[in-house]
């Protein structure tokens, strides 16, 4: 494993986290919406490479549920509390 690897992962990692946080924070958000957003069309790309290089459905349907949530992460910023 290479440092590029490395960084990118923590990215990942951080993404997550900040796409999850939104799930949660009572106060709007317009950088957790786009970090949300952002990991949505990371995991959206993942799950259409797994499903078209290597058919397996256990990584879409995980992929597909990153999706799902920082979808709802990134609405939840938006919407009127």
């Amino acid at each position: 494993m290479g440092i590029h690897f490395a960084i990118f992962a923590l990215l990942g990692l951080a993404g997550l986290s900040v796409t999850f946080v939104g799930l949660f924070n009572s106060h709007k958000s317009l950088l957790i919406s786009v970090v949300a957003l952002a990991v949505a069309a990371a995991a959206f790309l993942g799950a259409g490479y797994a499903w078209t290089e290597s058919n397996s459905l256990p990584w879409t349907v995980g992929y597909g549920a990153v999706v799902l949530i920082s979808v709802i992460s990134a609405v939840r910023q938006f919407v009127k509390r």
